[in-house]
């Protein structure tokens, strides 16, 4: 792929041959179409199309988190998308065949400056599986916070590759607890919590956490 810079024609759009003109974030690009391959995958190379096929099935329900979590409007040679995409290619695949998933404890939904809860912990109801409570601490004097952080919810269903934002909360409020949908009060947790300022401009690494139903 090239970009053009003030060409005698300027940028264009569409095909001309084996070239292809777009626009991408206001940049005018011009790229040739990829050549028709008929030979047969390596194992290897079948394993990487895989797992790339794989995270996009992955991230694609949440692309509106991804691109805060990633904060897209600070990247300018790739999207957030991309950028969540390549860090998730790093993570390693459990499991046999077609039914491997991603290790979700190393999947980072954001990536950022923010502070991250302090002494986060996530209890399910011994009677109700269905309530769940979540704790965290906000020590004075701790640098990149806010009270009015947003506290993000990722809740997420690998069965049905499902995933459950509900509205955010704030940091100062220390403690929530809310009811869980019917689904997901029916199995395992499987959780990402992360921060953003007011304005979602600003983030927090992700935390994850996994809770098992109780029987």
């Amino acid at each position: 792929m090239a970009r053009i810079f003030k060409g005698i024609l300027g940028g264009f759009s569409g095909k001309v041959g084996n070239i292809v003109g777009s626009t991408w974030r206001g940049i005018d690009v011009i790229k040739s179409l990829p050549k028709k391959m008929n030979r047969v995958p390596s194992e290897k190379q079948a394993a990487i199309r895989f797992k790339f096929s794989k995270a996009i099935s992955f991230l694609k329900p949440i692309t509106e988190i991804i691109n805060m979590g990633y904060q897209d409007h600070l990247l300018t040679d790739r999207t957030a998308f991309n950028e969540a995409i390549s860090n998730l290619m790093q993570v390693d695949m459990i499991g046999d065949g077609l039914i491997k998933h991603f290790d979700l404890s190393k999947i980072k939904l954001s990536k950022g400056s923010l502070n991250v809860l302090h002494k986060l912990k996530v209890e399910r109801d011994a009677t109700n599986n269905k309530n769940l409570q979540l704790t965290w601490e906000t020590p004075a004097g701790e640098p990149r916070k806010r009270g009015d952080d947003l506290v993000h919810l990722v809740f997420y269903d690998p069965a049905t590759n499902k995933f459950v934002t509900p509205p955010p909360f704030k940091r100062m409020d220390k403690s929530v607890r809310f009811l869980l949908e019917d689904d997901l009060g029916l199995i395992d947790i499987n959780l990402w919590v992360f921060v953003s300022d007011e304005d979602r401009r600003e983030v927090s690494n992700s935390q994850f956490i996994h809770l098992k139903k109780v029987k």
